[in-house]
């Protein structure tokens, strides 16, 4: 993606046929906003934003403004599994640096927790505006990745079926499938797939945990200590 360049196209639309989008936000945000003081509210998104910008320049993505935290990878010379091992590199620092920020509040100190949502697919951007114009990326790829990232739980990162499909060999090292609870609404119907970073063990065993139908979690779920064991080898 050549945004230097977008930013004098005069609004041309591009397509990007296959790129890899990231979406995060931050859980508990919301409570953040009610009951933290404004200023140290401020020092916390700072903080955060300042890492996830350093983390996105050092991998060579790209940043978009947008509602959540976006970053893009990917051009018609990166082959699809590269987008992918780059933004779950992407995605892996990004969750340590988050647990890096800690924030003060009701008597304890817990660290800030991402939830992060990764798609893969055509996508198109464009200048719009013009007395504030700002580069803008859309598409069904951008809208899988925020569900995704909602479908997702705090400290882990979810990828969409696709995504784990760029993988040629040995995705299980990198990717395990992660059923839903019956009760979260779906919409797009997908089927994320969880990477083994951040707290994804904490996941699964929370979700082995929970009721989920007819579905087998024994035939759902690779155990993430047999996995670790035969990758050691």
């Amino acid at each position: 993606l050549q945004v230097p360049q977008a930013l004098t196209s005069g609004g041309e639309l591009s397509i990007h046929e296959r790129t890899t989008v990231l979406v995060c936000d931050v859980q508990d945000m919301l409570m953040y906003v009610q009951k933290l003081p404004p200023k140290k509210m401020a020092e916390i998104i700072n903080s955060l934003y300042d890492a996830l910008d350093d983390i996105a320049v050092q991998e060579g993505a790209n940043r978009v403004l947008d509602d959540s935290y976006m970053v893009v990878v990917g051009d018609d010379k990166m082959s699809p599994e590269t987008q992918t091992r780059r933004i779950l590199q992407i995605a892996k620092k990004m969750l340590e640096a988050a647990q890096e920020i800690k924030v003060q509040m009701e008597g304890h100190e817990d660290p800030v927790r991402l939830r992060i949502g990764i798609a893969t697919g055509k996508a198109y951007s464009c200048m719009v505006g013009l007395q504030m114009p700002y580069y803008t990326y859309f598409g069904k790829v951008v809208r899988d990745a925020c569900e995704v990232c909602a479908l997702g739980q705090p400290g882990c990162a979810f990828v969409t079926a696709e995504v784990q499909q760029t993988i040629s060999a040995n995705a299980e090292d990198l990717l395990m499938s992660f059923p839903l609870s019956e009760n979260i609404e779906n919409s797009s119907n997908l089927c994320p797939y969880i990477a083994k970073i951040g707290d994804y063990v904490l996941a699964v065993d929370e979700a082995e945990r929970k009721p989920f139908g007819s579905m087998s979690l024994q035939s759902a779920f690779t155990k993430p200590g047999k996995a670790e064991a035969a990758t050691s080898h």
